[in-house]
């Protein structure tokens, strides 16, 4: 099976995604402890304003097919969410994030691992998740 190649990426793009993922895992492992005890209560405005910031970087980088849902852009903070509201968003968020790693990633067989497909300097990575 052979892998559609996608036009490379800058190095600032790579550096921009991992920070987001890292930030979004995070968020969710935040979130998801406080959903735990109390996962109906809405989540403050504050928390939110950080993640729909979060949210608003991931739908820069996930367009088209590649978000997990059609119609959702932000929370709306005049009707706040609920804890497990955000745990099901952020979570699906990740995975989009994963998907979209996974496709502009490169298997090297120089050296047997896996790289960024980038312009200008390699950037090894871990093998992609989504892939059985």
């Amino acid at each position: 099976m052979s892998k559609k190649m996608l036009p490379e990426l800058r190095a600032t793009d790579v550096d921009r995604f991992l920070k987001l993922q890292a930030q979004m895992q995070e968020l969710l492992a935040r979130i998801t402890a406080i959903s735990s005890k109390a996962p109906d209560q809405v989540i403050n405005k504050f928390k939110l304003a950080v993640i729909n910031e979060q949210l608003n970087i991931a739908n820069d980088i996930l367009v088209g097919q590649a978000r997990p849902f059609a119609s959702f852009e932000l929370f709306d903070e005049a009707a706040l969410p609920s804890n497990s509201d955000v745990v099901v968003v952020l979570s699906q968020y990740l995975t989009c994030l994963e998907n979209w790693r996974s496709e502009h990633i490169v298997w090297n067989s120089g050296d047997y691992s896996w790289k960024w497909n980038v312009d200008s300097k390699v950037i090894k990575t871990d093998p992609p998740r989504n892939r059985g």
